[in-house]
């Protein structure tokens, strides 16, 4: 900010027109987005601006002119944030992050979107059966993930969130699919071993768009460089936050500990959400949903985990809830499953929406199960706000 204050009066103008046209082109408050250009148009010049000073002249002729942006080599790690910052609930944030990519390009940068703040990486790690693809599948709201007990390929998935995209796309080395049906196994059974995805997802409103990581369980006895591919993926350290997935049933289990350890050592604990998995199917006589999490909390300070945000939920509650919310087709043991949801988490005892910090989520549906069955909490962590 101070050097930018130190720039021309000519240089200002130009880079708020910058800011002003990417607003004005995708912002879906445009009002507010030039208020709060306004202001950060005061504090840069340090008086009060209206925005006619720095746009009506400069205004089509930067267009014209890919706004000069070679002038701004400085500053293009700042572009990002503040189109970010400005631009209100994106239309057409594919678009947007496109075009940001392609002006920055222009002058040499690479501008890929996945490493600014256009996109927010999400990678979610587990040991098998914990319910990773369930959870995957829960946030996006489609059955992109095969979700099998058996261990999987020694893959990593990377599904990117595409609001544009009717169906599900596949794009590999090679060739480019659009699947309507049968997405889980048509991708399982793939065998490019370099698989990237995009497909619409249905999750609490975000100005960023998501990137879901899924990679290989660490715990596979038949195949043991799935851990040396997860490890390597999470080193990299190329996220914002890392969901673990524990199996509720089996909390505590060496290889849990072993995967915690490695994470503890190796990922920023502000980056880290832990989920305690299928409490769908703790039993009221035997089991205690309040205990588990206590006893989690209490298990990860123990490992020094500062402060561990831990989530109770039913990955597999969440997702049908959502394909009910969707319209889209259950066969008979799935809806007979959600009937079976519906009534277990209106019950006191199992309503999970008391576990996160977003007591009062605004959501779109009206029955709140997207809050009782947890997923809500989770999502509301990871936007960073409450809705």
């Amino acid at each position: 900010m101070i050097k930018l204050i130190e720039e021309t009066n000519s240089f200002k103008e130009n880079w708020l027109a910058i800011l002003y046209y990417f607003a004005k082109k995708y912002s879906s408050d445009f009002t507010k987005s030039r208020k709060l250009i306004n202001k950060y148009a005061s504090s840069i010049f340090s008086e009060q601006i209206n925005e006619s000073k720095f746009i009506n002249q400069k205004y089509t002729q930067l267009k014209r002119n890919k706004f000069y942006i070679h002038r701004y080599k400085d500053y293009v790690d700042e572009l990002p944030r503040l189109v970010h910052e400005f631009v209100i609930n994106p239309k057409h944030p594919i678009k947007l992050a496109n075009e940001i990519d392609y002006l920055l390009e222009s002058i040499g940068f690479n501008g890929n979107s996945k490493d600014g703040t256009l996109v927010k990486r999400i990678i979610v790690t587990a040991t098998m059966s914990a319910g990773k693809s369930t959870l995957i599948n829960a946030l996006i709201g489609k059955k992109i993930m095969a979700t099998k007990n058996e261990s999987c390929t020694a893959r990593t998935y990377e599904i990117m969130e595409d609001p544009e995209a009717a169906d599900v796309i596949c794009v590999f080395p090679d060739k480019q699919l659009e699947l309507k049906k049968d997405v889980a196994t048509i991708i399982h059974n793939e065998e490019n071993s370099n698989i990237k995805i995009r497909s619409s997802m249905y999750h609490m409103r975000d100005n960023l768009l998501w990137e879901l990581i899924d990679t290989p369980g660490i715990n596979s006895s038949v195949d043991p460089e799935h851990k040396q591919i997860t490890h390597e993926m999470i080193k990299r350290n190329q996220f914002d936050f890392l969901l673990y997935v524990m199996n509720g049933n089996h909390l505590g289990s060496n290889d849990d500990l072993e995967h915690l350890e490695f994470i503890r050592e190796h990922v920023d604990h502000s980056k880290i959400i832990f989920i305690i998995n299928k409490v769908d199917q703790f039993r009221k006589e035997q089991d205690s949903i309040k205990t588990s999490f206590k006893q989690v909390v209490k298990h990860l300070k123990g490992l020094k985990f500062k402060k561990p945000r831990v989530f109770p939920l039913s990955a597999y509650a969440a997702f049908l809830f959502k394909i009910e919310l969707l319209g889209q087709a259950l066969d008979e043991e799935e809806a007979d499953e959600l009937t079976l949801f519906k009534r277990k988490f209106n019950r006191k005892e199992w309503d999970l929406s008391p576990y996160g910090n977003h007591q009062h989520l605004s959501l779109i549906e009206t029955k709140n199960i997207l809050k009782q069955s947890g997923i809500a909490n989770l999502e509301a962590e990871l936007v960073g706000k409450d809705g």
